[in-house]
């Protein structure tokens, strides 16, 4: 499995060398990064101020309203040579002092073409204590693959043809549960989850509108939200948190 992820590095550093992380004009690309952004965003002004550092992981050209210092990171150098503070690299292997950052930012479905398990044990040796996560991925619990195999499986290995172009992408789409359960072996505790973009992939599954136009139908989704019918949503915002227990229990075997 090790050789597919270092496939899966590989391959998306190639095609992302050559275009913009998001494709502008894109119905469902610009529905699904304004919703992340806006979460994000929500996030930071709740939680984080000016004496902060956030890691913005994965970054691509994305920024946020923020007074906090933010450092930018991701494998593409042209997407952030801009910045004041960036790092180009891999975010399985963080080149930051340990309790670095304050927050982290890694929303875009990057942690669709990662190592999660390499990923988040690295954000949690980065984050202070208390310090925040915000993160977004795409999940198998998703309706598209309700009645499949494919349905809430932990791990699902996929290459799919990018949003009509020629681009043969290789991911890798998780169980929500799956990622919480490693996050909570590497200390990051789930404070909220907003899961997104239900409706639009129903009707794309059952009733074969492209994914272009399905996305006009996104709005749905906050009607549905009432009615606590989200759980095949297609994504996931989740907000995390460090807290390390070190507490014991001694006793006898």
């Amino acid at each position: 499995m090790k050789d597919k992820h270092s496939e899966m590095l590989k391959r998306t550093k190639e095609l992302y060398d050559n275009r913009d992380p998001w494709n502008d004009g894109d119905p469902s690309q610009d529905y699904v990064k304004t919703t992340s952004k806006n979460q994000v965003q929500k996030c930071l002004d709740k939680y984080i101020n000016k004496s902060h550092t956030v890691l913005n992981a994965g970054s691509g050209k994305t920024t946020y309203k923020t007074d906090a210092k933010v450092i930018y990171m991701d494998i593409i150098e042209d997407y952030i040579k801009q910045f004041d503070n960036y790092i180009v690299g891999n975010i399985e292997a963080i080149p930051l002092e340990n309790g670095s950052v304050d927050a982290i930012i890694c929303v875009g479905s990057v942690l669709n073409y990662v190592n999660p398990q390499k990923v988040l044990a690295e954000f949690s040796r980065v984050l202070k204590e208390g310090g925040y996560v915000f993160m977004e991925f795409e999940r198998t619990e998703s309706v598209y693959y309700k009645w499949t195999p494919a349905y809430k499986k932990n791990k699902l290995w996929m290459e799919w043809r990018y949003h009509g172009t020629d681009e043969v992408h290789l991911c890798c789409l998780y169980n929500e549960k799956t990622l919480l359960s490693i996050a909570e072996f590497n200390d990051l505790q789930k404070v909220s989850s907003y899961r997104y973009y239900y409706f639009p992939t129903f009707i794309t599954r059952y009733f074969k509108l492209d994914d272009q136009k399905a996305s006009k139908y996104a709005n749905v989704d906050e009607f549905l939200r009432h009615f606590s019918m989200l759980n095949g949503a297609h994504y996931v915002f989740l907000t995390l948190k460090k807290i390390t227990d070190e507490s014991s229990v001694v006793g006898e075997w």
